[in-house]
This record gives C-alpha cells, structure tokens and sequence, in this order.
C-alpha cells in the first residue's frame, strides 16, 4: 500500500484564497503522483516466444509529437546470442505505456537487421536508423573486422557493411520503404547505431552515434534534413564501445560511451558545442561507474537523466540519476531493477504536460523480456516503495 503523506487541511471561510475544491485538486495531484511512483508501475513490452521469436534484446522508444511511444528491440531467433538477431520488432502505446499493441516487424523481413536507433522529431515524423548484414553475416561476423569501415569491407563489401534508415509519419502504423544510406555514413558504414534513442536539436539536426565493434572506434553522424542525407564528422573516438547522447541546449551535445574502464573510471565523456560537428577531447565520468554496459542518455524538464548497471561487478542495480547541470554532476538517483540482468536501457521523456515523470525501456530479469517502467523525476521514492 502507498502511504499518503500527512497534511493538515484548513477549514475556508470566507476570504480563504483557496476553496475546498482547491484542496480536493492538491490532494487528487499528490496521489497521482504517488501512484506513479509505485513500482506496480511495470510494464511487459516484449516477452520471449512472442510471435515465435525467441528473444528479444536492445531495447530503444521514442514518444512521438502526439505522445505515443513506439519500442523497439532486436527480435533474435534460437537464443539471445548477438549473431541471433534478424528483424526489429516494434511496440507502440498511446496511453503512457498501461498497454502496448500488437507486435511487428519494422524492419529486416528480407535480410538480417539490428540495433534499432529511432530518432523522433518535432514535425511528427519518426526516422529509425539500424544496421544491415546482408545475407546471412550477422552481428557477430561483422564485430570481428578490423578499425575502419575500409577495411572490414575490403575483403567482402556486404560484411555487416550497410546501414538504412526508414520513416512513419502516423506513429508507427505505416513505415516507409527502406532508404540505403551506407554510403553516406563514409567512414562509419557498418557501424552499429546506439543502442537505444537518437536526438534531433532545436535547429532540427538528427544525430546518430555508432561503434564499429566492441571497444574498436565510435563516430557521429548528422543530417539536416529530416534522414535523408548523412554525413559522419571527422571526429571519431577509439577505443570506446556504445554510446548515448543527450541534447543540453544550445548546440551543446553531451556523448557518453562505454569503455573497458568503466567499472573504476567510470562512462567516457566528449561533449560538443556546436550542434556535433567538433568535439571536446574524451574524459571519464566517476559519477557513472558501473558495470561495463550500453548507457542511456535522455534530457528533459530541465534536466539531464543517465540510465545503467549501478553494480561495478556484475549487470545488476539498474540506475536512474539525474544532473541539473547539463551532466557535470549528478544529484540523485534511483534503482529501478535490483536483480542482474543484460542491463541495456532506453530513456524517454514523461507523458505530454506530464512535469513529474519519465519512462525507461529496459531488458528485465527475465531472459530474452523487456519492459517498460514510468519514475518520478525527482527520483525519490515514496517510503515503503521501490526500496
């Protein structure tokens, strides 16, 4: 039961400067919120054997203009193995995450496909940028080139060579006919985008982090108009693996990545001030150690969320916190799963006119699940709840 905090309710007279109808609406507030906060609150997206897929894994949402949330995960066949994953199966809800629809396939009916990376914009419209392994390479092939998008494709151009990129303009209902952008990703065709969501600026510029293998090189790859035409920075970080980014305004862009470090050194961190196209050189984040793993970045309501394994041994103690300084330094924090799990993670903003909470797509304890979960911003919970 969540217990509602103690106030005292004055009795109004005439002259009071709030009615009893006033009063009624605090306390109809103050309950939502703490109903909100409860950790019933959880939601199963995508379980393992739904349409005959075996596991599901990589989870990212976007919550579009109208507020509809789209999720999407790899949909893996025989096991949960990186090399397992065919299609992207997608997800949506228009009431906050209570219900999900029907499961589909968005993506990779026709050959292999991955890390789903959807990016909603201003205008409505949503782009999902992924990976292509042509034929039958999968991720697993594609991991053991070598530090260049030049390289790994000299000896066979198709080897996990490709990315493509498709759209819906009505929340997810309808997508649009794949649109091949390998080659204008350059230096980073192939890369496997995120995980989780990409970000689109004030100034409507899409940006798409990638990685070239684990803990080979990351790059960053912008298009101004709308998805359809990239082109890959030449800035580029070596030796990191899947990274976030999060917009703090004003054509600044905060980067974190996973490294091999990350248990004593915590995340790497690069930050851009204009708009992605030059970056600071990489530091290390202290405030983000944890388990090495995918992080999530999502900044909203004023402040800047990072989501990730809070236990430095293990994938376990899955972790919200929150910087109200554009990340230089995090505040509070909450655990939304104890138990261990694969620990990846997608962040998304509250609910339209929503002040109080945000949602996380993340991959349960329960192999091969994912699920989605709605927190209060302030990242405090209620005594008795989510302890």
């Amino acid at each position: 039961h969540v217990q509602l905090p103690q106030t005292s309710l004055e009795v109004c007279t005439v002259g009071c400067n709030m009615n009893l109808w006033s009063y009624f609406a605090m306390f109809l507030g103050t309950l939502r919120e703490l109903v909100w906060r409860s950790p019933s609150n959880v939601f199963r997206v995508f379980s393992a054997g739904d349409g005959d897929i075996s596991c599901f894994r990589i989870p990212a949402v976007v919550r579009t203009r109208t507020g509809a949330l789209l999720a999407f995960s790899e949909a893996r066949h025989g096991d949960c193995d990186d090399g397992s994953a065919r299609e992207i199966a997608m997800r949506r809800s228009t009431d906050h995450g209570a219900s999900w629809s029907d499961l589909s396939l968005v993506a990779g009916v026709q050959s292999p496909v991955g890390n789903p990376y959807p990016i909603a914009m201003k205008s409505g419209r949503v782009a999902l940028v992924y990976v292509t392994h042509e034929g039958n390479v999968t991720e697993n092939d594609t991991l053991g080139g070598a530090d260049s998008a030049s390289s790994l494709n000299a000896t066979n151009p198709d080897l996990g060579g490709g990315n493509g990129v498709i759209f819906t303009d009505d929340d997810g209902l309808t997508w649009s006919a794949e649109l091949n952008i390998s080659s204008d990703f350059g230096p980073a065709r192939g890369s496997l985008p995120g995980p989780g969501a990409g970000i689109q600026l004030a100034d409507g510029r899409l940006l798409v982090v990638s990685h070239h293998g684990a803990y080979i090189r990351d790059y960053i790859t912008l298009s101004d108009d709308e998805g359809a035409t990239w082109y890959t920075v030449n800035t580029s970080f070596p030796g990191v693996d899947e990274g976030t980014m999060a917009d703090v305004g004003s054509g600044h862009v905060l980067l974190t990545m996973r490294n091999m470090e990350q248990q004593t050194k915590g995340r790497a961190v690069a930050r851009s001030r204009d708009g992605g196209v030059t970056w600071s050189n990489v530091s290390f984040d202290e405030s983000l150690v944890g388990g090495i793993c995918q992080g999530s970045l999502a900044a909203f309501s004023g402040s800047v969320f990072s989501s990730g394994p809070g236990n430095n041994t293990e994938r376990a103690n899955l972790t919200i916190q929150r910087s109200d300084d554009d990340g230089f330094t995090w505040v509070a924090q909450m655990v939304i799963q104890k138990n261990a799990s694969s620990g990846y993670s997608s962040l998304v903003q509250g609910a339209v006119g929503d002040a109080f909470h945000g949602g996380i797509l993340f991959e349960a304890t329960d192999a091969g699940c994912i699920d989605f979960a709605i927190f209060p911003l302030d990242l405090q919970p209620v005594r008795g709840v989510n302890a």
